[in-house]
C-alpha cells in the first residue's frame, strides 16, 4: 500500500444538505410544484416544504464543515450561513481532499433518515420519484 493512501480516510457516516434545486431540477415536470422546495417563511426563515410539511434547510449539526465546535447545534441554518461543501458536490470534493477523505457514505437531511419524509407523505408515487431524484 502506498504511504500516501495510508493517510486517507473513508467516512461511513456523513450527512449532506440537499442543494436547493435537488428536486425541482430532477423530477418530471408534472411533479415540479409538488416536489420539496425551499421557501423563505416569515416565521420560520428558510425552510423546505413538502406536502405542507415544513423542515429546516440545514441543521448546524449536519453542516459542520468550517464551523467551530461552539457553532455546532440543532439550530437551522440558511444556505448563506453554510459552507458550500455542505450542499455543493464540487465544493464538497474540495473539502474532502483537504481533510484527507477518500470517500464518504452520505445520508440525507431534508427527507430524514432513509427518506422518512417521503414514506410519511400522502403521494407515494411522488415520494418514489423524489427518492430517485435524491439518489441520482
Amino acid at each position: 500500500m502506498s504511504q500516501n493512501l495510508m493517510h486517507w480516510l473513508v467516512s461511513v457516516d456523513d450527512h449532506v444538505i440537499e442543494p436547493r434545486d435537488v428536486w425541482t431540477d430532477r423530477v418530471p415536470t408534472k411533479y415540479k410544484e409538488a416536489a420539496p422546495h425551499v421557501v423563505d417563511d416569515r416565521v420560520d426563515g428558510e425552510i423546505w416544504v413538502y406536502e405542507g410539511i415544513k423542515g429546516k434547510t440545514g441543521s448546524a449539526l449536519n453542516a459542520t464543515v468550517h464551523r467551530t465546535k461552539q457553532d455546532i447545534s440543532l439550530d437551522g441554518l440558511t444556505y448563506e450561513q453554510m459552507a458550500p461543501g455542505c450542499y455543493d458536490p464540487v465544493a464538497r470534493i474540495e473539502d474532502m481532499n483537504t481533510a484527507g477523505i477518500l470517500a464518504s457514505l452520505n445520508f440525507p437531511s431534508a427527507p430524514r433518515f432513509c427518506g422518512q419524509l417521503f414514506w410519511e407523505g400522502k403521494d407515494k408515487d411522488l415520494g418514489l420519484v423524489c427518492v430517485k431524484a435524491w439518489n441520482d
